[in-house]
């Protein structure tokens, strides 16, 4: 029988060490991703104090007026940097469904300190190590986005090592795989909406990731978050600031020949 919920599992006797704890979560973590592909994780390791000076000063940045926020402004539509206004984007076309834009407004980050090495300028690179852009008047700002996005590169690390276990791989079989990822970071911020959404228009539309894996955080609202189960029925998250929301990509997808679920 496989899930009916996104479990939460405590990382705490991975990180203890120990041969018997790491097979323990390494079991259960396959299991949700066979099955639903979502897991809820608790004892990230992640300081509590680093999370909350990214979250109030991510509520500074969301609060100033929308023409400093604009100073901030993606350079590119192709480059996941800077600031994203409301309704610009609309996530359902990665699902072939054509929808009004999404009711979130977003700020996103990259890569800092790329090496001055061709790997990360040549053509094949794309836009995934172009600068960051940051809002110029918010003291702490940028030392804290870039202390986040190490942190989430950390743990991200860690979890991959989880998977390896998972897959029955040596645990460090994937460290060579992502030691010059191209990943992002990005808040999402959901306004509250002056006039009713327009027809098929929600928050952020249906869709999967693409990646290798995505790192959520989210506040305590229920219901804010939902996925679909394998019979097709659409099931709440639990989300609190404490947590962590993992969800498997495409990408994680095919590198287990479709045995994990990208939902």
């Amino acid at each position: 029988m496989t899930l009916q919920y996104v479990p939460i599992i405590d990382l705490g006797p991975y990180f203890g060490g120990t041969a018997e704890g790491k097979a323990e979560v390494a079991k259960a973590v396959n299991q949700a991703c066979r099955d639903i592909g979502f897991l809820v994780i608790t004892e990230h390791q992640i300081p509590k104090e680093l999370i909350e000076r990214v979250y109030a000063l991510t509520s500074q940045f969301f609060d100033l007026p929308m023409a400093e926020k604009r100073k901030a402004n993606r350079p590119r539509p192709d480059m996941v940097r800077g600031y994203s206004a409301v309704a610009e984007e609309s996530l359902s076309y990665s699902m072939e469904e054509a929808a009004p834009g999404d009711l979130k407004e977003s700020f996103s980050i990259g890569p800092s300190n790329v090496p001055a090495e061709p790997y990360y300028s040549e053509a094949m690179a794309g836009p995934h190590f172009a600068p960051n852009v940051w809002p110029s008047d918010l003291p702490g700002f940028q030392q804290a986005y870039t202390e986040y996005f190490e942190a989430m590169g950390d743990l991200a690390r860690s979890l991959m090592r989880i998977f390896a276990l998972a897959l029955e791989l040596p645990e460090t079989f994937f460290d060579d795989k992502i030691d010059r990822h191209v990943s992002a970071m990005r808040i999402n911020h959901y306004p509250a909406q002056a006039t009713p959404p327009g027809v098929g228009q929600i928050r952020a539309g249906t869709h999967t990731d693409y990646g290798m894996m995505t790192i959520l955080m989210g506040e305590n609202e229920p219901g804010s978050l939902q996925v679909r189960t394998r019979d097709g029925r659409w099931i709440d998250v639990e989300t609190r600031p404490e947590f962590f929301v993992i969800n498997i990509g495409d990408l994680m997808m095919r590198w287990t020949n479709d045995v994990w679920l990208s939902n």
